[in-house]
Parts: structure tokens; sequence; C-alpha cells
């Protein structure tokens, strides 16, 4: 009961009640007023409380589902009760988002395909779903795209870009003295040359790579193809993965080079670090080239990866999942004002 409905009641009563029995009934009306009051006020609490804690377990699944390892299970275990509601509440709360993915994912990009006919043929036999990336231009470019349609193979161009050594590039390379026109019409034709590409990474381009203008020209051009871009970081000062997401491009960075130095016990280490860089962060990116060493560990060891409990995947499925650039700014904003107001209190 409201203390506002007997307040003209009481009036009423004021002249036929004794003077002690008028105060034990205001008394009373007070402590139900108070207690009135906390009710509100404790309801209020819990659905501000409780619209915060589904604002912050709405955004971070969101960021879940690009990356598993955003949300530690210590943290996803934690976090509602600290926000003040209830485990069962929570329950209750209907939220449609898409589940979060739990499996660890690889991508592993087969590099430099289109000169070597033998290597290229023994890669594309590689089970599993390798990506391969193809020279354009290059003597076996089009038969190892036709090739790897058959196998069911996903490709990418492997765009020739300038190198802080002055490396030949061949037809179509791309380099940081170009106008905006040439470069981009030397880019779309390499792109035209292969059929069913999905994205593009870097060949060379230690020099390219670190010049923010000629990167934009790419970005702009992979962007109205609706390709993704891995930067292979054949330079520590690469600045292509940084403008992909600008644009909003689905785009990872190289983790691992397999073989750089083609051996055996090079590739095993590399391989063993590739598998600990995935389990680590939820995904990796590994890049190798069709040296006979590396064609034959990958044989024996590429079921190694499920023993582990990791999918490989194509490329194009690992940055479309993991991209940070899929993370709207709005969920990025919402992920940072709710850690800051848990982490204050």
């Amino acid at each position: 009961m409201h203390p506002i409905a007997i307040k003209h009641p009481i009036r009423q009563l004021k002249g036929q009640l004794c003077l002690p029995t008028v105060k034990v009934i205001a008394a009373i009306m007070m402590v139900l007023s108070v207690a009135s009051l906390w009710s509100h006020t404790s309801y209020a609490n819990t659905s501000t409380s409780s619209s915060g804690h589904i604002v912050y377990h709405q955004a971070l699944s969101d960021l879940a589902e690009f990356n598993p390892a955003a949300l530690s299970p210590t943290e996803k275990k934690d976090k509602p009760e600290r926000v003040g509601i209830s485990s069962a509440a929570s329950a209750s709360v209907n939220i449609s988002h898409k589940q979060p993915i739990n499996t660890v994912q690889v991508a592993i990009i087969i590099d430099d395909i289109g000169y070597n006919y033998a290597q290229g043929i023994k890669a594309m036999q590689l089970p599993g779903a390798l990506t391969y990336a193809i020279i354009p231009h290059s003597p076996k470019a089009t038969f190892f795209a036709q090739q790897a349609q058959q196998y069911k193979k996903e490709i990418m161009l492997h765009a020739p870009m300038s190198t802080v050594h002055n490396m030949p590039l061949g037809k179509d390379g791309l380099t940081e003295s170009m106008g905006e026109q040439i470069f981009k019409q030397a880019l779309a034709d390499s792109l035209s040359s292969l059929p069913n590409i999905k994205g593009v990474n870097n060949h060379m381009g230690s020099l390219l790579t670190q010049k923010d203008k000629p990167m934009n020209w790419v970005m702009q051009s992979l962007k109205q193809r609706q390709l993704y871009f891995i930067d292979s970081r054949t330079s520590a000062q690469s600045v292509a993965w940084k403008i992909a997401q600008e644009y909003g491009i689905p785009s990872l960075k190289r983790d691992i080079f397999l073989d750089h130095e083609a051996n055996a016990q090079f590739i095993d280490r590399q391989f063993k670090q590739l598998i600990a860089t995935a389990q680590r962060q939820g995904y990796a990116v590994a890049i190798a080239h069709p040296h006979p060493e590396t064609i034959l560990y990958l044989e024996k060891n590429l079921s190694a990866l499920a023993a582990q409990n990791i999918t490989l995947v194509p490329a194009s499925e690992l940055a479309a999942r993991f991209s940070s650039h899929q993370m709207s700014p709005k969920i990025t904003k919402t992920v940072t004002r709710v850690t800051k107001k848990i982490t204050a209190e």
C-alpha cells in the first residue's frame, strides 16, 4: 500500500481517535513508507544491473564469436555475479545471438605456386583445406588455378610487391614509383588473370607494404572486389594489415613461416609453434612453400592438427571469423564502457 493512499483517511480519523492511537498509526505508516521506497529503489537497481549484464554478455559473446580467447573460462563464470545478477536470473533472459564457435582453427597458405609443375601438383594433392597463393602471369598460373578447382582447394593472388633489395617482380609487379591509375590497373590485370580467387597476400613486398599510399590503393581495389587480405609480414614495419582493417576488409597477419629453412627439423619446430600459437589465441595463419621437404612433412603431419582438436580451414574462412574489423564500433564502445565499470567496482 502506498503511503499517499492512506494520507487522507488518517486526517479524517484525527478527530475520532485519541492522540496515542494516532501516533501509533502514524508510526506504522512511516515504516510502510520507508519499506515501499526501499522496494522501488531495489527494483530499479536490479533492473539497471540486469540491463548492464545483458549488454556486457551480448557484447562479449559477439566478441567471443570472433575470438574465443577473448573470454577466459574464469571471466565467463565470474562476470554475471560481478554486475549483480544471479545465475538464475541470467538464465531467464532470452538473448538472441549466435553461439560462439569453440574449435581452434588454422589456415596454411602454400605460397609461390605457378612455376614448378611437379612440386605444385604434389602441393595441390595434400589432404585438407589448404590455401594456395598463385603468382600472377607465372608459366603455370592458369593451370594451377584450374587444378585447384578440380581438387576443391581455395586460391588467392600472390601479388608481387617491391622489396628493400630491389628484387625483380615480373609482370604487373607493384612498386611505390607507380602512379595510382597505373598501379591499380596492374593489380586489376593480375586479379583478372586468375579465375575464382578469394583473396590476396603479398609476394615479397618488404618495401611496398611499409608505404601508406600504395597500400590504400591495394585495399581500395580489394574492397571493390570483396576479397580478403593476408599480410605476409615480410617486414616488421608493414602497414598493410592496419590499412586493410581501416577499409573493413577481412584480414589477418601471418603468424608462422613454416619453412624459411627447408629442412625437416626446422619445419617440425615451426609446425609445433603453429599448434601452440593456435591454442593460445584461438587461431593461427601459417605460410609455407612447395619445397619437397615441406610437402613431405605436411603429408605425414597434417593429421596432427586434428589430434590436437585444431581444424584446418581455408584462409577466407579464418579471415571471415577472426578479422577484428567485424567488431562494430557500437560493440567496441559497449565492451570498453562495461569493462571500465566492472573494473571500477
